[in-house]
């Protein structure tokens, strides 16, 4: 970031302004909270609100919306499985985690359990063809 500032004519951004550190030297609020962070030092002046969601949540598509009836008509719970946007899987990391969580639907009682993975989709390649076809 400092150097895209640079190149603009604008001064260096501090260490505050690109992360909260336990250093800074003014206030920062925060929309976020401590079940949320990493366990680390953190100055006084910073103060977590808590997640700030949306007044209200856009209407899921069709195809999404069909799936999870269904698995709320079967019975089914599901798992909802995400990483955040700054998480990049790659193959080993796909099949390693598919893996897993198709060793946790064969643990015995938790065969009504469906995951449901927001993986981007230029990592969906990733995916075993045989989780690709059970979706």
């Amino acid at each position: 970031r400092n150097k895209e500032r640079s190149s603009r004519g604008l001064p260096a951004l501090l260490e505050q302004d690109i992360f909260p550190c336990a250093t800074q030297d003014r206030l920062m609020i925060a929309t976020t909270g401590l079940g949320f962070e990493f366990p680390c030092p953190r100055s006084p002046l910073l103060h977590f609100v808590g997640p700030s969601p949306p007044a209200a949540f856009p209407p899921l598509g069709p195809d999404l919306a069909s799936w999870l009836d269904a698995r709320r008509a079967a019975g089914t719970r599901v798992v909802y499985v995400a990483f955040g946007t700054m998480h990049t899987f790659k193959a080993e990391g796909v099949a390693k985690l598919c893996s897993e969580l198709t060793r946790v639907q064969q643990e015995p009682g938790q065969d009504s359990i469906a995951f449901l993975w927001s993986l981007p989709a230029d990592q969906q390649g990733f995916l075993p063809p045989e989780v690709v076809a059970a979706a």
